[in-house]
């Protein structure tokens, strides 16, 4: 579920998984993830806050 996430987040605002931005998007949403935030809807809400698009 967290790697949907974050596909349907890189997909959503053109940003490459395996760029710098990727990669602390990516590391955002496991801490997340980690700390409770577990449904996909959730982490997309949270990239989408933290990408402020």
């Amino acid at each position: 579920m967290l790697l949907t996430a974050f596909q349907e987040a890189c997909v959503r605002h053109d940003i490459s998984p395996d760029s710098e931005d990727g990669s602390d998007l990516l590391t955002v949403l496991l801490y997340a993830f980690q700390k409770g935030t577990t449904t996909k809807d959730a982490l997309v809400g949270l990239a989408l806050n933290l990408i402020g698009k």
